[in-house]
């Protein structure tokens, strides 16, 4: 057998003898600089973040991350997440090659049925994993890189007073963001003075993305603020959860 042939079969043999062998969970709360709501429940003071490692008898260690957000239909908490990881989800992992990822997600939905956000950062370590593994960017497990930079919005969240608000998105335009999602839906007119407000002070290079609460869903009133009669800046794109229009 050719030399680096050989060496190719033994670098694979050597990969596939690799498991799990331990899960790691870090909780962490981390607080938010000004408390944010939400369209429902009360003021959140901090985001709650889960890390999960994958350690491997490599030595190697992947990482995931998850977040008890509790919100569309989610009531994960932190202790909820932990759990159901190390209680349910490690004893079908340790032992398993990483490389074994669809068999191990399919047991942990079969253990855990629609737990995604406890699925989440199992996944996203055993691709950590696999990338370290082979030395190569996740992407390229996933059929490739399809662009060299990803854009990205900042949330403005509407605070007490407008001045507060626009405060707010000079700080994100400061740091560089050039697109903003505004949180609308609550009270027609109060959202059109927000949005032309904030296209004044940014200007129009700037794009605005109007992110209803499910209040305004239901009552219309996003799509009234869309009319051109209400925009007369015209350059507010809607954003939904099932489809982004500005896409």
């Amino acid at each position: 057998m050719d030399a680096n042939l050989a060496a190719r079969a033994a670098a694979v043999e050597a990969l596939g003898r690799i498991t799990i062998t331990r899960i790691e969970t870090l909780p962490l709360r981390i607080p938010l600089v000004v408390p944010i709501k939400i369209s429902s429940g009360g003021k959140r003071p901090a985001v709650e973040v889960l890390l999960v490692r994958q350690h491997t008898s490599a030595g190697i260690v992947g990482i995931g991350e998850t977040q008890a957000w509790r919100r569309q239909g989610s009531s994960e908490t932190l202790a909820s997440l932990t759990q159901v990881i190390r209680e349910h989800f490690s004893p079908l992992i340790v032992g398993r090659s990483p490389f074994a990822i669809a068999s191990i997600m399919h047991s942990l939905d079969e253990a855990i049925y629609h737990s995604q956000y406890a699925q989440a950062p199992i996944s996203d370590a055993l691709y950590d994993l696999q990338g370290k593994l082979l030395g190569v960017p996740v992407h390229q497990l996933l059929g490739g890189k399809c662009r060299d930079t990803v854009p990205s919005c900042a949330v403005l969240f509407m605070m007490p007073t407008l001045e507060e608000t626009l405060a707010g998105a000079e700080r994100s335009y400061a740091r560089g963001f050039r697109s903003f999602v505004v949180k609308v839906g609550i009270d027609l007119k109060t959202d059109v003075e927000n949005v032309r407000a904030i296209r004044k002070r940014l200007g129009d290079e700037v794009a605005i993305r109007l992110e209803p609460f499910d209040q305004g869903r239901r009552n219309g009133l996003v799509r009234r603020l869309t009319l051109r009669e209400h925009d007369p800046y015209r350059h507010a794109l809607l954003i939904d959860y099932r489809v982004d229009l500005g896409a």
